[in-house]
């Protein structure tokens, strides 16, 4: 069963929650997730089924979408309403004009500290293995891009309060902390925030209407028909150039050997099909082959091998 599908994730169970119980409903042990969600947090969690998990790191690279809700006057040492309190400032208060200026700041490439309750690891542990000892250690740095940021207070004031909540809609890369990002807005307000809720409604090409509850999935598993709401290895890489190839050409894939063929000039790397649409391979393009102008194409993740025959140890 090879092929990509998104799940609305539920709050209270974890990515490889989510994982477990697909391989279970499926059948299908080699299931990977490409990008994970925190327990608390809900929405799209793509998951890569079959072959398809050669490309999860192809998935992990795009543009994501997240809305989330912060709270004004607490900051906890998970970044989120999950962890105990770091910060209280009880009889803090804001004008909602300036939440929504400070936005302007976080727009565009920024630097975030990674954050201890995290699986970055630092010196071969997990952060957050090291946080649940009580330990803290220096953490390093990332570059994000936010490319677009919006905010909205609730309880429709000119002011926010203790224990007073706002919505932010963020379009972000890959690696960008929402927690963090939380933090730090309420830091460039001097007051303490935390992340109290979050949706993830776009991710590796994904967008919450496309995705199935989880319920939903298991369910079309269990009775056979989940390939209807999967998207083809091809389909998942859409911004890729592809090309089908003959019998010949296909088979010369399949054992890893290079292959002739036209593409755009610029091309670097193509998905090679076979002549029924299916993914082979992605391929690495090289120099010019003939006087054509045709680029020679050399396999780099291989999704289809042949097939034994019963003569050579097939049953």
């Amino acid at each position: 069963m090879d092929g990509v599908i998104g799940i609305d994730k539920p709050a209270g169970v974890t990515s490889f929650d989510v994982v477990a119980r697909m391989r279970r409903a499926t059948g299908e042990k080699r299931i990977g997730h490409a990008g994970t969600l925190d327990p608390d947090a809900v929405g799209v969690l793509v998951l890569c089924l079959g072959s398809a998990t050669r490309i999860s790191s192809y998935l992990m690279e795009g543009r994501k979408r997240y809305s989330a809700e912060m709270t004004f006057g607490r900051s906890t040492n998970t970044g989120d309403s999950s962890g105990s309190t770091v910060e209280d400032m009880p009889e803090m208060q804001i004008l909602v004009d300036d939440f929504l200026k400070s936005l302007e700041g976080f727009q565009g490439r920024i630097i975030q500290r990674t954050p201890m309750y995290s699986a970055v690891k630092v010196g071969g542990r997990k952060l957050y293995e090291l946080a649940r000892k009580g330990l803290e250690v220096d953490r390093p740095d990332r570059n994000v891009e936010i490319f677009s940021i919006c905010g909205a207070a609730h309880g429709g004031s000119g002011t926010i309060s203790y224990g007073g909540t706002a919505q932010i809609d963020v379009e972000c890369s890959q690696g960008t902390y929402i927690r963090t990002l939380c933090e730090d807005i309420g830091r460039a307000l001097g007051v303490p925030a935390h992340m109290s809720r979050l949706r993830r409604t776009r991710s590796s090409g994904w967008s919450i209407d496309d995705c199935l509850s989880l319920e939903e999935a298991e369910r079309l598993a269990v009775d056979g028909r989940i390939l209807g709401s999967m998207r083809t290895i091809a389909e998942s890489l859409p911004d890729m150039f592809a090309s089908a190839l003959d019998a010949s050409d296909a088979s010369k894939v399949m054992n890893g050997s290079p292959v002739i063929v036209d593409c755009p000039e610029g091309t670097n790397e193509m998905v090679l099909l076979d002549d029924e649409g299916a993914a082979l391979a992605i391929a690495s393009v090289g120099g010019v082959s003939d006087m054509n102008g045709r680029k020679i194409a050399k396999p780099r993740v291989v999704f289809k091998v042949p097939e034994v025959s019963a003569g050579h140890g097939g049953k």
